[in-house]
Protein backbone atom coordinates (compact mmCIF):
# COMPACT_ATOMS: atom_id res chain seq x y z
CA UNK A 1 0.00 0.00 0.00
CA UNK A 2 1.36 3.46 -1.14
CA UNK A 3 1.19 6.11 1.28
CA UNK A 4 -0.69 9.19 0.64
CA UNK A 5 1.60 11.61 -1.00
CA UNK A 6 1.97 15.14 0.73
CA UNK A 7 0.73 17.90 -1.59
CA UNK A 8 3.63 20.73 -1.92
CA UNK A 9 3.48 23.56 0.03
CA UNK A 10 3.50 26.75 -2.52
CA UNK A 11 6.48 29.27 -2.01
CA UNK A 12 5.58 32.67 0.14
CA UNK A 13 7.44 35.28 -1.02
CA UNK A 14 8.72 37.34 2.17
CA UNK A 15 6.84 40.82 2.08
CA UNK A 16 8.37 44.36 1.83
CA UNK A 17 10.77 45.13 4.63
CA UNK A 18 10.58 48.17 6.58
CA UNK A 19 13.69 49.13 4.93
CA UNK A 20 11.92 48.65 1.40
CA UNK A 21 8.83 50.45 2.34
CA UNK A 22 10.92 53.35 3.57
CA UNK A 23 12.70 53.62 -0.17
CA UNK A 24 9.37 53.83 -1.70
CA UNK A 25 7.85 56.98 0.53
CA UNK A 26 10.72 58.49 -0.04
CA UNK A 27 10.68 58.14 -3.86
CA UNK A 28 6.93 58.92 -4.04
CA UNK A 29 7.63 62.02 -1.67
CA UNK A 30 10.39 63.08 -4.31
CA UNK A 31 7.92 62.65 -7.22
CA UNK A 32 5.44 64.97 -5.34
CA UNK A 33 7.53 67.09 -4.54
CA UNK A 34 8.40 67.45 -8.31
CA UNK A 35 5.36 67.21 -9.39
CA UNK A 36 3.02 69.54 -7.38
CA UNK A 37 4.92 72.96 -7.72
CA UNK A 38 4.40 72.53 -11.65
CA UNK A 39 0.95 71.45 -11.28
CA UNK A 40 0.09 74.83 -9.01
CA UNK A 41 1.57 76.99 -11.98
CA UNK A 42 0.26 75.08 -14.48
CA UNK A 43 -3.66 75.80 -12.47
CA UNK A 44 -2.68 79.29 -12.26
CA UNK A 45 -1.60 79.38 -15.93
CA UNK A 46 -4.82 78.20 -16.44
CA UNK A 47 -7.45 80.49 -14.64
CA UNK A 48 -4.85 83.35 -15.75
CA UNK A 49 -5.29 82.71 -19.41
CA UNK A 50 -9.27 81.86 -19.00
CA UNK A 51 -9.87 86.07 -17.38
CA UNK A 52 -7.67 87.30 -20.27
CA UNK A 53 -10.13 85.70 -22.40
CA UNK A 54 -13.05 87.01 -20.37
CA UNK A 55 -11.38 90.19 -20.99
CA UNK A 56 -10.98 89.83 -24.46
CA UNK A 57 -14.74 89.00 -25.08
CA UNK A 58 -15.19 92.34 -22.86
CA UNK A 59 -13.49 93.48 -25.38
CA UNK A 60 -15.47 92.78 -28.61
CA UNK A 61 -18.51 94.04 -26.38
CA UNK A 62 -16.61 97.19 -26.24
CA UNK A 63 -16.54 98.16 -29.80
CA UNK A 64 -20.23 96.65 -30.55
CA UNK A 65 -21.39 99.79 -27.61
CA UNK A 66 -18.90 102.36 -29.50
CA UNK A 67 -20.63 101.05 -32.88
CA UNK A 68 -23.95 101.20 -31.23
CA UNK A 69 -23.62 105.04 -29.44
CA UNK A 70 -21.35 106.69 -31.75
CA UNK A 71 -18.55 105.91 -30.56
CA UNK A 72 -18.68 106.70 -27.12
CA UNK A 73 -17.00 104.37 -24.31
CA UNK A 74 -19.74 103.55 -21.72
CA UNK A 75 -20.90 105.68 -18.80
CA UNK A 76 -19.15 105.12 -15.03
CA UNK A 77 -22.94 105.56 -14.06
CA UNK A 78 -26.37 103.86 -14.65
CA UNK A 79 -29.28 106.20 -14.67
CA UNK A 80 -31.16 106.42 -11.35
CA UNK A 81 -28.65 104.22 -9.53
CA UNK A 82 -24.88 105.33 -8.71
CA UNK A 83 -21.59 105.50 -10.23
CA UNK A 84 -19.03 102.76 -10.06
CA UNK A 85 -16.24 101.10 -12.21
CA UNK A 86 -18.42 98.14 -12.25
CA UNK A 87 -20.53 99.25 -13.89
CA UNK A 88 -19.92 97.57 -17.36
CA UNK A 89 -19.78 94.42 -16.56
CA UNK A 90 -21.52 91.62 -14.18
CA UNK A 91 -24.32 90.42 -11.66
CA UNK A 92 -25.80 91.46 -8.90
CA UNK A 93 -23.44 92.07 -6.25
CA UNK A 94 -24.03 90.48 -2.40
CA UNK A 95 -23.51 93.63 -0.66
CA UNK A 96 -25.07 97.02 -0.79
CA UNK A 97 -25.12 99.06 -3.08
CA UNK A 98 -24.01 96.43 -5.80
CA UNK A 99 -27.59 94.48 -5.02
CA UNK A 100 -29.43 96.77 -7.08
CA UNK A 101 -27.04 96.49 -10.19
CA UNK A 102 -28.49 93.88 -11.43
CA UNK A 103 -27.00 91.54 -14.41
CA UNK A 104 -29.93 93.55 -17.04
CA UNK A 105 -28.48 97.03 -15.89
CA UNK A 106 -24.68 96.77 -16.77
CA UNK A 107 -23.66 98.07 -19.71
CA UNK A 108 -21.40 95.68 -21.48
CA UNK A 109 -23.56 92.59 -20.65
CA UNK A 110 -26.10 92.56 -23.41
CA UNK A 111 -23.18 92.09 -26.30
CA UNK A 112 -21.62 89.45 -24.19
CA UNK A 113 -25.83 87.28 -24.35
CA UNK A 114 -26.64 88.46 -20.43
CA UNK A 115 -30.34 90.10 -20.76
CA UNK A 116 -31.22 88.43 -17.45
CA UNK A 117 -31.59 90.57 -14.02
CA UNK A 118 -30.49 87.39 -12.26
CA UNK A 119 -28.04 86.33 -14.77
CA UNK A 120 -24.46 84.98 -13.27
CA UNK A 121 -22.82 86.82 -15.77
CA UNK A 122 -19.48 84.21 -15.27
CA UNK A 123 -17.21 85.96 -17.94
CA UNK A 124 -17.11 88.83 -14.92
CA UNK A 125 -15.89 86.20 -12.50
CA UNK A 126 -11.69 85.92 -12.84
CA UNK A 127 -11.19 82.37 -11.92
CA UNK A 128 -8.01 83.69 -9.63
CA UNK A 129 -10.05 86.20 -7.67
CA UNK A 130 -9.24 83.82 -5.13
CA UNK A 131 -12.50 83.24 -2.88
CA UNK A 132 -14.29 85.48 -5.64
CA UNK A 133 -14.25 88.19 -3.29
CA UNK A 134 -14.58 90.69 -5.51
CA UNK A 135 -17.80 88.82 -8.27
CA UNK A 136 -19.35 87.58 -5.09
CA UNK A 137 -19.55 91.16 -3.84
CA UNK A 138 -19.62 94.03 -6.20
CA UNK A 139 -20.68 91.37 -9.13
CA UNK A 140 -17.60 91.63 -11.36
CA UNK A 141 -13.81 91.09 -10.81
CA UNK A 142 -13.41 94.09 -13.51
CA UNK A 143 -13.17 97.45 -13.28
CA UNK A 144 -13.24 99.79 -15.83
CA UNK A 145 -10.92 102.67 -16.03
CA UNK A 146 -13.55 105.26 -15.26
CA UNK A 147 -11.71 107.61 -11.99
CA UNK A 148 -12.99 111.18 -13.09
CA UNK A 149 -10.58 112.39 -10.29
CA UNK A 150 -7.65 110.77 -12.57
CA UNK A 151 -6.22 113.05 -15.60
CA UNK A 152 -7.46 111.90 -19.25
CA UNK A 153 -9.18 108.47 -18.08
CA UNK A 154 -12.21 106.74 -19.75
CA UNK A 155 -14.02 109.30 -17.80
CA UNK A 156 -12.88 112.49 -18.17
CA UNK A 157 -13.09 115.22 -14.97
CA UNK A 158 -16.74 116.27 -16.60
CA UNK A 159 -17.70 112.83 -15.82
CA UNK A 160 -18.33 112.46 -19.14
CA UNK A 161 -17.09 109.61 -21.70
CA UNK A 162 -14.79 110.40 -23.72
CA UNK A 163 -15.01 109.37 -27.84
CA UNK A 164 -12.99 106.26 -28.91
CA UNK A 165 -10.94 108.71 -31.41
CA UNK A 166 -9.56 110.77 -28.69
CA UNK A 167 -7.51 107.76 -27.76
CA UNK A 168 -3.78 108.15 -29.22
CA UNK A 169 -2.41 105.02 -28.56
CA UNK A 170 -5.05 102.48 -28.36
CA UNK A 171 -2.63 99.19 -27.75
CA UNK A 172 -1.12 101.26 -24.82
CA UNK A 173 -4.11 102.49 -23.05
CA UNK A 174 -6.13 100.39 -20.55
CA UNK A 175 -10.32 100.50 -20.78
CA UNK A 176 -10.85 97.21 -18.05
CA UNK A 177 -8.71 95.23 -15.80
CA UNK A 178 -8.18 92.68 -13.13
CA UNK A 179 -9.89 95.56 -10.54
CA UNK A 180 -6.56 95.58 -8.50
CA UNK A 181 -4.70 96.79 -10.90
CA UNK A 182 -6.73 99.63 -11.08
CA UNK A 183 -6.41 100.04 -6.93
CA UNK A 184 -2.79 99.93 -7.62
CA UNK A 185 -2.50 102.83 -10.32
CA UNK A 186 -4.67 104.81 -8.49
CA UNK A 187 -2.55 104.60 -5.52
CA UNK A 188 -4.55 102.35 -3.05
CA UNK A 189 -3.08 99.10 -1.48
CA UNK A 190 -3.44 96.01 -3.44
CA UNK A 191 -2.19 92.28 -3.86
CA UNK A 192 -2.09 90.61 -7.28
CA UNK A 193 -3.69 87.03 -7.70
CA UNK A 194 -1.93 86.58 -10.41
CA UNK A 195 1.89 86.48 -9.40
CA UNK A 196 4.44 89.15 -8.37
CA UNK A 197 7.59 89.11 -8.94
CA UNK A 198 10.30 90.67 -8.06
CA UNK A 199 8.13 93.08 -6.07
CA UNK A 200 5.95 93.81 -8.78
CA UNK A 201 2.38 92.73 -9.34
CA UNK A 202 0.80 91.05 -12.81
CA UNK A 203 -2.83 91.78 -13.43
CA UNK A 204 -4.80 90.95 -16.74
CA UNK A 205 -5.48 94.26 -18.65
CA UNK A 206 -7.70 94.93 -21.51
CA UNK A 207 -6.50 97.52 -23.88
CA UNK A 208 -8.78 100.01 -26.12
CA UNK A 209 -7.60 97.91 -29.27
CA UNK A 210 -9.38 95.17 -28.12
CA UNK A 211 -6.05 93.24 -26.96
CA UNK A 212 -5.99 91.38 -23.25
CA UNK A 213 -2.54 90.84 -21.42
CA UNK A 214 -1.34 89.78 -18.19
CA UNK A 215 1.25 93.00 -17.37
CA UNK A 216 3.09 94.08 -14.24
CA UNK A 217 1.49 97.36 -12.86
CA UNK A 218 3.23 99.96 -10.73
CA UNK A 219 1.76 101.20 -7.55
CA UNK A 220 0.86 105.35 -8.02
CA UNK A 221 1.79 105.25 -11.54
CA UNK A 222 -0.69 106.00 -14.00
CA UNK A 223 1.92 105.13 -17.32
CA UNK A 224 4.32 102.52 -17.26
CA UNK A 225 6.32 100.90 -20.35
CA UNK A 226 3.80 98.55 -21.37
CA UNK A 227 0.69 100.51 -20.52
CA UNK A 228 -1.32 103.78 -19.32
CA UNK A 229 -4.38 105.15 -18.02
CA UNK A 230 -4.29 108.58 -19.85
CA UNK A 231 -5.70 108.30 -23.27
CA UNK A 232 -3.23 111.10 -24.01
Amino acid sequence: MCAARQAPVPHRRPGFTLVELLVVIAILGFLMALIFPNLRKALQSARTIQCASNLRQYGMALTQYGQENKGMFPPKAVPGLFNSVFTWTGKAGEVSPYDRLTADLRHLNPYVNVYQPDDPCLVARCPSDEGTVLYHRSGSAYGSNTNPLMPNSVVDKSGRSIAFIRVRLPSLFVVLADHGANSMVWGLYSTSWHRTEQGRQYWNLLFADGHAQLLPVDHNRLKGESYSYCYE
